[in-house]
Order: C-alpha cells, then structure tokens, then sequence
C-alpha cells in the first residue's frame, strides 16, 4: 500500500494559477453579461434599454460633422439667455444622442469608450487564497459606482452588474472542482 503525504496540501492546490483563473473567468461573466446588456436583481426597471425621453444637450458636444447634420434635419436649437450658450433638443433622449455619436444604442452595455469594462480586473493572493474583483482606475469605478450602486444619470438608473447569478456561480465552483480534481490527480 502506497502512503501519500498530505502536509502543505492547501499550498500545493490552491495555487496563482487557480487563482488567475477563476479571476480571469469572473471578469469574462461581467464583461459578456453587460456586454448584452443584461443586468442583475435589484436593477432599475428599464435598465437594459437607453432612455428616448426628450434630452437638451449643449450644441457643442457634437462633432462638426454632427452639426453640419442636426441644422438642416429640423432639431429645436436655443439660447441659454444668462450663459449665451447654444442648446439643441434630441427628441430621442440618450438613445438618439449615442446613435448621433455612432455608438451601439440596441441595448445598455455601459460603453461609450469601452474605458470602464476594460479597467474590470482582480487580484488574487494565494496566502489567503481569494479573488478580489475591482478597477484599476479611480474615475472608472467611480463611473462603476454610480452604474452599480446610486444610480446613474438623471433618473438614477441602476444596471448591478458586479455580482453573480447562481448560474453563474455553480459555472466558476465547476472550474475550481475540475482543476482541484486534476491537482490531486497530479499528486497521488
């Protein structure tokens, strides 16, 4: 009968590269999830779709060749009186203002430059055998907190988007168990 030592066990399989890649697949989730623009419980109704309520934005924050367009197209242009600065409803709201701006409008995928997702990482420690998710800039999880938490925009619309579904869950337990079950494979 062969004997088989077990000291240090935890060391020899809870390792970085567990650990990265659990990581790793966590991220991907988010990422993919929002990228649908499907959001978690306690998300504001409507979350998933951009707001088409009517939206005066400055005249400015068009390009040009925006401009050149709007004019002619028959937008309502006004004067703010007290800061002499030229405004233009959109009639569409923030959906008709991304599609100006040739952005994706079909669902909210929380991109506009695509700056806060990448900035979604992790960290992993092997000493306490954790996984920690977060951003790796200060304004993106700043943009990340009023997404997630308070509320974005100027009805406050929540799109929870770090967590997980059980689903999701019982996806990263199945990595770990296949990879533990490999390690201790290797090791007897």
């Amino acid at each position: 009968m062969a004997s088989v030592q077990l000291s240090g066990i935890a060391d020899n399989i809870i390792t970085d590269v567990l650990l990265n890649a659990v990581g790793s697949h966590a991220v991907a989730i988010i990422r993919r999830r929002v990228n649908k623009g499907e959001y978690l419980d306690g998300s504001s109704a409507g979350a998933e779709n951009y707001s088409t309520t009517p939206m005066p934005l400055p005249f400015g924050a068009f390009s040009k060749a925006v401009r050149s367009k709007l004019l002619p197209a028959g937008y309502k242009v006004f004067t703010n009186v007290k800061s002499h600065t030229t405004w233009i409803v959109l009639p569409g709201g923030y959906k008709e203002f991304r599609q100006l701006a040739g952005k994706a409008n079909d669902k909210v995928n929380l991109q506009w430059t695509g700056r806060m997702m990448r900035n979604l990482g992790f960290t992993s420690s092997t000493q306490s055998g954790r996984v920690s998710l977060g951003f790796t800039d200060p304004d993106a999880e700043q943009l990340a907190v009023y997404h997630n938490t308070m509320g974005a925009g100027k009805s406050r619309t929540k799109h929870v988007f770090m967590d997980f579904t059980e689903d999701e869950i019982n996806q990263l337990v199945g990595d770990v168990e296949k990879y533990l079950l490999n390690r201790l494979e290797q090791m007897l």
